[in-house]
């Protein structure tokens, strides 16, 4: 009973109207994380011979109003269509209407940013989290620099980031690129800061007092979900993880009391 409850949850409709009113400003970041879950493989005798643990993903989304404590969660552990949809219901939930701008912010992972875009079209920004940029700078300047300079090299080149001169960015890791070895850290943090010039805006976000970071949806992986299901030698059916992470997604949302009031409402009648 418990498990088909959650799944109807998990599984509600979209919303289609947006509100003519809402909030004027709201952050979105969504990631994933990888869960221990239990599968028993077809056959006959002990189940434990066949039992198999392998690290599945589950994608926990969030959204918050600009300036509020608080953040609304939602969890999928299917396609990246559905946790983009589950992402848009937190970004809903929280009170996004027509005058709402979204401001969406991820690591490099193509998916993310494939959502952000699909889901919240012209009514949202995306930023690459400006900490996964800083780690591919850093890459180049440990290989290529004197411990003395690593640091100072590192810091120009995140001042210049958060100013948008990126193509200056882009110069100075040419500079250690070593052309026989497209392996190496120079030239995939020149790559991957390329292809993604159209979210570096960091410049925009730090002048409207907006996160340059995913910290947010990171605190909440550890916070809302593995707290309780990455336990060590804890290993999940996929049924009872999806049920758990919804119950402390509702948990985490505030939304407790009134799920199981409904519950209660449901089986009374």
């Amino acid at each position: 009973m418990l498990g088909k409850a959650l799944q109807k949850q998990e599984k509600r409709p979209k919303v289609k109207k947006i509100k003519s009113s809402g909030k004027e400003g709201i952050i979105a970041q969504i990631d994933g994380s990888y869960l221990p879950m239990v599968r028993i493989k077809e056959g006959e005798g002990d189940k434990r011979k066949r039992r198999e643990v392998n690290w599945e993903e589950v994608r926990l989304a969030l959204a918050q109003g600009k300036g509020e404590a608080q953040s609304h969660y939602g969890v999928s552990f299917g396609s990246v269509d559905e946790a983009g949809e589950v992402w848009a219901q937190s970004v809903q939930d929280v009170g996004c209407g027509v005058n709402s701008q979204i401001h969406a912010v991820g690591d490099g992972a193509a998916w993310i940013a494939d959502q952000s875009k699909k889901q919240f079209g012209k009514k949202g920004t995306f930023l690459l989290d400006f900490f996964h940029a800083s780690e591919y700078l850093g890459s180049v300047a440990k290989e290529k620099l004197e411990e003395n300079e690593r640091k100072l090299w590192l810091t120009e080149q995140q001042n210049l980031l958060k100013n948008n001169e990126f193509n200056r960015v882009l110069e100075s890791i040419k500079v250690h690129i070593d052309d026989k070895n497209t392996d190496c850290p120079g030239f995939e943090a020149y790559r991957y800061l390329k292809n993604r010039k159209d979210q570096l805006n960091y410049k925009g976000a730090l002048e409207k007092d907006l996160p340059i970071g995913s910290g947010l949806i990171e605190s909440g992986h550890r916070s809302v979900l593995q707290a309780r299901t990455k336990i060590a030698g804890a290993s999940w059916l996929p049924e009872n993880a999806k049920s758990m992470a919804q119950l402390l997604v509702l948990k985490k949302n505030g939304e407790w009391e009134d799920y199981w009031k409904l519950e209660s409402i449901k089986l009374a009648a």
